[in-house]
């Protein structure tokens, strides 16, 4: 017997899903365990949309996404590019400008022990970069530069900055100098050590909640999973939030509910508890 969605031809619902700590251990994880894959594909079955939600660029996103038709949306630098599966082409994207992007750095000053950008044409990142400052994040798929905002690419449209700091206590004074030019700009704090910018209204929420509405999709009835700084977007929509055990408290405590970290199959054992029954 086949499932409402697929009597309707209507899709069930939206199912947005962060990487790195929710269905990946690490920045460099390219595929799903068996227990996840075999979970995601289910739900794919059963007429949900599968959309990957990532802060990474789409160079960065590994074989387990792209090579799986069966997710048919990645959504990436915190919803700044949207793409559907098999297209080079974004959907939707929202660029901030060469000089909204220059803005940042010279209001950060000297806090920002480093600054990497990603464009239409990839990302860019510091040629000095250490594994002491974020390193280990980027290990593939971004090109080395002696200055990420000096290429012509960064002139062509950002679709996020990051910034690296030394400390909390400089990343917490770079969020307080930055505040009063904080109008054009949606600031992420991810972790202690890094704050993330795009145009304002630019989230993985507010462009899951684009995706739905493009697609006929009920938000209400959607759900996103994540466990940063960058999916506390999810709360401001429609769409259930759930969060991996592991996450922030503050991401914790926002939470619509909360699932077992990435290493014991969080995702999975959310999905086959409230979504396959």
């Amino acid at each position: 017997m086949g499932t409402t969605a697929e009597k309707s031809g209507r899709a069930a619902g939206l199912l947005a899903f962060d990487l790195d700590g929710t269905v990946f251990g690490d920045h460099v994880t390219e595929d799903f365990t068996p227990r996840v894959r075999t979970a995601l594909m289910e739900l794919h079955r059963r007429g949900w949309v599968l959309c990957a939600a990532s802060g990474r660029a789409r160079e960065e996103l590994g074989s387990g996404i792209m090579d799986a038709p069966w997710i048919e949306w990645q959504l990436c630098c915190n919803g700044a590019a949207l793409f559907r599966h098999g297209s080079d082409l974004a959907v939707t994207e929202h660029l901030m400008t060469y000089e909204q992007a220059l803005a940042v750095r010279e209001a950060l000053g000297d806090l920002a022990t480093r600054l990497w950008v990603h464009t239409r044409e990839g990302m860019l990142v510091d040629r000095w970069l250490t594994a002491e400052d974020g390193s280990d994040l980027l290990l593939k798929g971004p090109r080395r530069v002696d200055d990420p905002l000096s290429t012509p690419e960064a002139h062509h449209g950002i679709y996020k900055v990051m910034t690296h700091f030394a400390s909390e206590a400089d990343r917490l004074e770079a969020e307080r100098r930055f505040a009063p030019l904080s109008d054009p700009y949606e600031v992420i704090n991810q972790g202690p050590l890094t704050l993330e910018f795009t145009l304002r209204g630019v989230s993985k929420g507010a462009t899951a909640l684009e995706l739905c509405l493009r697609e006929g999709i009920d938000p209400s009835a959607s759900v996103g999973i994540g466990d940063s700084g960058n999916d506390l977007s999810f709360t401001q929509t429609p769409l259930t939030f759930v969060a991996m055990g592991s996450a922030e408290q503050k991401v914790l405590d926002a939470a619509d509910y909360v699932c077992p970290d990435v290493y014991h199959d969080g995702v999975a054992v959310w999905i086959e508890e409230h979504l396959l029954g």
